[in-house]
C-alpha cells in the first residue's frame, strides 16, 4: 500500500536529501540534478557558438531521456510515496513569428540570392516574397488545421522596431500585416507571447519589447522564448521575473532533439544572478523544426517520437517548435507539422495548450 509522507520528515544534510531517517539522495546526485536542471553545466563548459549561445557540440551528457523524472519516480517508487501521472502527458505546439510579411528588404535580397544560387540556406520563395499577404494566409492555414485538432497553440512575436542590421528585428508589432496577424491569432482563440529580440539580453528590453506588444493585443502577455534561443542563461530569470513573463520556452536546442535540463515536467529556473529559487518557470523545449533541414527527416521523427513516448511516461509536459515561414519555404513542411501532431494524437497527449 502506498503511503503519504509529512513534510516534516524531509531533511538535508552535507551528505544528501533524506526522507523518513534515510538517505534518499546522496549530495552527487543533487549537484547532478542541479547542474542539468539549472544548465549549470552548460555555464561552466566554457562553450559558445558564433551566436554567443552555448555550443551544442559540447553536449557530453545524455538528452535522450528525461533522467531527472525518472530518478524521481525511481525514489518513489522505493519509499512506496503515493505519485500520480495517471494524467494525460501534455504538449504544447507553438510558433516563432520571425517575419509578418516577405515583401521587405532582407527578404527580398535573400530571394534574389537563392535564385541566383548564391545563397542556399533557406529564404522566402519568389511567390511569397511578391505576394504581402502569403504568410498572413499561411497563418490562418495554420490556425485553422489546429482548431480542427484540437490545438491551442502559442504564438511568439517580435515586438521590433524594424532593422536591417544582421540580427534586427524583420518586423515591427506596429505594422498592419502584423496587426492583421494578431487579429486572426486571436479569434482563432490562440495565445501570443513574447518572442525577445537577439540582443535582449544584453540591453534587457524583455519589459520595453512585452508591453510594445501588450499594447496591441490588448492582453498581458506571460509567456516568452528568446529569438535564436539565445539567453543568458544567469541573467534570463531575473530579467524575465523584473519583466512581468511567467513561463519560458527557450529551454531547448536547434540541432538536437531531446531534453535540455533532462527534465520532462515544467520546473522552476535557478536565478544565478541572486543565487536563488526563480519564480520564473521553464516549459521544455525538446523540438525545434529547423533540425529537419538536414540529415535524414524520417529518421527525426523516430527520434521525436522517442521522446513523446518518454514524456508520456513520466506524465511531462514539453513543447515543439514549428517556424510559420517553414511551410512556405520548405515543400515538406506541412507534411511535417502534420505527422508530429499525428504523432501526439497517436501518443494521446494534450494539446489544448496553457491555461493563462
Amino acid at each position: 500500500m502506498a503511503r503519504r509522507l509529512k513534510p516534516d520528515i524531509f531533511s538535508l544534510a552535507h551528505d544528501g536529501f533524506y526522507i523518513d531517517g534515510s538517505l534518499a539522495i546522496t549530495a552527487e546526485k543533487l549537484d547532478s540534478i542541479f547542474a542539468s536542471a539549472s544548465l549549470f553545466r552548460e555555464k561552466q563548459s566554457g562553450r559558445f557558438d558564433s551566436f554567443g549561445r552555448f555550443d551544442e557540440e559540447a553536449i557530453e551528457w545524455d538528452i535522450s531521456m528525461p533522467l531527472i523524472d525518472l530518478f524521481v519516480q525511481g525514489i518513489l517508487r522505493k519509499l512506496a510515496i503515493t505519485g500520480d501521472i495517471s494524467h494525460r502527458f501534455k504538449v504544447i505546439i507553438t510558433h516563432d513569428v520571425d517575419r509578418t510579411t516577405g515583401f521587405e528588404p532582407t527578404a527580398l535580397v535573400n530571394t534574389f540570392l537563392r535564385m541566383n544560387g548564391i545563397r542556399k540556406s533557406p529564404s522566402l520563395n519568389l511567390r511569397s516574397v511578391l505576394s504581402p499577404s502569403a504568410l498572413v494566409r499561411n497563418i490562418e492555414r495554420l490556425i485553422e488545421y489546429e482548431s480542427s485538432k484540437g490545438v491551442g497553440a502559442i504564438f511568439f512575436m517580435l515586438a521590433g522596431p524594424y532593422g536591417i542590421d544582421r540580427y534586427s528585428s524583420r518586423t515591427d508589432i506596429s505594422w498592419s500585416v502584423s496587426r492583421q496577424i494578431v487579429k486572426i491569432i486571436q479569434q482563432g482563440g490562440m495565445s501570443i507571447g513574447l518572442h525577445g529580440s537577439f540582443y535582449a539580453r544584453e540591453q534587457n528590453t524583455y519589459l520595453s519589447e512585452k508591453e510594445r506588444i501588450e499594447q496591441v493585443i490588448g492582453t498581458p502577455i506571460k509567456t516568452h522564448r528568446n529569438h535564436y534561443l539565445r539567453f543568458d542563461p544567469v541573467r534570463l530569470s531575473s530579467q524575465l521575473e523584473a519583466a512581468g513573463i511567467e513561463y519560458d520556452f527557450s529551454m531547448g536546442f536547434g540541432s538536437h532533439i531531446g531534453f535540455r535540463t533532462r527534465c520532462a515536467h515544467i520546473h522552476k529556473a535557478y536565478d544565478f544572478a541572486y543565487n536563488k529559487a526563480s519564480r520564473l518557470s521553464l516549459v521544455p523545449l525538446v523540438f525545434m523544426d529547423t533540425i529537419m533541414f538536414s540529415g535524414d527527416p524520417a529518421l527525426r521523427l523516430i527520434k521525436l517520437r522517442k521522446i513523446l513516448e518518454q514524456t508520456r511516461e513520466v506524465g511531462g509536459c514539453v513543447s515543439v517548435l514549428f517556424h510559420p515561414e517553414t511551410f512556405l519555404e520548405h515543400r515538406d513542411g506541412w507534411n511535417w507539422f502534420e505527422r508530429v501532431v499525428e504523432m501526439c494524437t497517436d501518443l494521446d497527449a494534450d494539446l489544448s495548450g496553457m491555461q493563462l
